[in-house]
């Protein structure tokens, strides 16, 4: 019992939800059976644990049926009763959360009921409370579409056609949100087909896209910005697109759910990514701000949390501007905002990239040996790094040793990508081949600096054009 369906959901409840859903099993009006309120009752006391012995349908049977020979029949009924009733209390707390929604509801019954005289004054209540949202999100309009269409059923109902109605606003409303919502999903279609190669349509994108060019939507916001990013989606040479995106933003933004937010900055940073990638190194500062942006107004954590990745990205990011100082106390400062379980190995590994570009390589060493390879990417980036590390300190028999064990790595390990897989197989050829010119003394590094240039794809490009560049010398 304690994997079923009523369990999982129980404990996903605070201890005041959980207080609520009692009191709200034992309301005659939801529930007058009493199986249900004693099986509730026992599991109220076993929140949130409800540990597999306590749980067990052995144990629940002898405290609701005591004295009586166990069949797991006599549970069946409590069970899937109590789970419907356990549905409909997270619906109703649901709507309860969304106080214009139910205003929307309660206009419906009003308006079926022909209640004439009541209906204004609940229409202008309504219409008070959706205006205390301080977002403009695609909800926003959804709900006023809501509104302005129960007025105007009511209205059509009420009175003559030729009396004034506000079919105007009703059209407008659900236009913004038709528009909105289709450019907001467009734009996660297409960037799936950029990132994933996924085959998914964007049916009357290019009708849409025409008519924006006519009508101009710059007086709301949540167009506009979505707007602007999927033009950096499809036209990504023209950088003006961006320009404009990142102004819309910091105008903007704050009109918006921090989710939300997040949602649009991500994409401004992925196109930063896309222009570096694309050999725009001006694109990495564009990239720092921005995501500094982030983190100072807190939209970068997800439940409180800065992801192992996000916090790894910063420090590539700041190290690659010489930004030391800031990453040094950023690495410090943000460690206790990693999830515990990510939290040592992410903050090792930065650590480790820290000392490695203040050229401090025994202490990489040592903190790379306290890496945990749970993940194919810290292992990759951990051996890049190793890799590295041996190559500066001119470390022959580890250098040589390791190369042969990342090859055997990247050969075997299935969950390597097969563009992963080639970008460090190319990493470790040209390392390898440039540490092996480095021993000898031989001066190619033209040759490496033009071999660099035309090998896609391929990590650590930077350092291994200063790499290049210093056998020139």
């Amino acid at each position: 019992m304690e994997n079923s369906k009523l369990i999982q959901i129980l404990r996903t409840l605070s201890s005041i939800e959980i207080r609520k859903f009692s009191e709200f099993v034992q309301s005659p009006y939801f529930n007058k059976n009493k199986n249900v309120i004693d099986l509730m009752q026992i599991l109220h006391k076993q929140h949130p644990k409800y540990s597999a012995k306590q749980a067990s349908k052995q144990n629940i049977h002898k405290l609701m049926f005591k004295g009586k020979v166990f069949d797991e029949k006599d549970l069946r009924y409590p069970m899937s009763d109590l789970t419907k009733l356990l549905e409909e209390f997270l619906t109703i707390a649901e709507l309860n959360d969304h106080v214009v929604l139910k205003k929307h509801f309660q206009l419906k019954a009003f308006n079926r009921r022909n209640l004439e005289k009541q209906f204004p004054s609940l229409m202008k209540d309504a219409f008070k409370e959706i205006e205390k949202d301080k977002f403009r999100d695609t909800d926003y309009y959804f709900r006023k579409f809501l509104l302005e269409e129960d007025a105007f059923e009511f209205t059509f109902k009420h009175f003559n056609h030729a009396h004034k109605n506000n079919l105007q606003q009703v059209v407008e409303n659900l236009d913004v949100f038709y528009l909105a919502t289709k450019l907001k999903y467009c734009c996660e279609i297409i960037n799936n087909r950029n990132t994933f190669k996924f085959d998914q349509d964007t049916l009357m994108l290019d009708e849409i896209l025409n008519f924006l060019k006519k009508n101009s939507y710059e007086h709301i916001p949540l167009i506009s910005i979505y707007h602007k990013i999927l033009l950096t989606l499809i036209e990504s040479e023209d950088e003006q697109h961006f320009t404009d995106l990142r102004d819309l933003l910091t105008k903007f933004s704050t009109s918006f759910p921090v989710e939300e937010q997040h949602t649009m900055f991500v994409y401004a940073l992925n196109y930063c990514v896309h222009r570096i990638n694309k050999g725009n190194s001006g694109y990495l500062r564009q990239y720092f701000e921005i995501f500094k942006q982030l983190i100072d107004r807190e939209i970068v954590f997800v439940d409180g949390n800065l992801t192992q990745w996000d916090y790894k990205n910063m420090v590539t990011t700041g190290l690659r501007l010489k930004e030391t100082d800031w990453v040094a106390d950023f690495i410090k400062l943000y460690k206790n905002k990693i999830r515990e379980d990510h939290r040592e190995n992410a903050y090792k590994y930065n650590q480790a990239h820290l000392k490695f570009f203040q050229k401090k390589y025994d202490d990489t060493i040592k903190l790379l040996s306290q890496v945990e390879f749970t993940d194919i990417y810290y292992h990759l980036d951990s051996k890049s790094l190793l890799l590295k590390t041996y190559y500066e300190k001119r470390e022959i028999e580890s250098f040589f040793s390791l190369v042969d064990a990342f090859k055997v790595y990247l050969s075997r390990n299935k969950l390597i990508s097969d563009y992963q897989r080639t970008t460090y197989r190319n990493l470790v050829k040209l390392t390898h081949k440039m540490f092996k010119a480095k021993l000898i003394g031989d001066k190619k590094g033209e040759a490496f600096l033009s071999e660099i240039q035309n090998t896609n794809p391929l990590s650590n490009v930077s350092w291994l054009k200063q790499k290049a560049e210093e056998l020139v010398k």
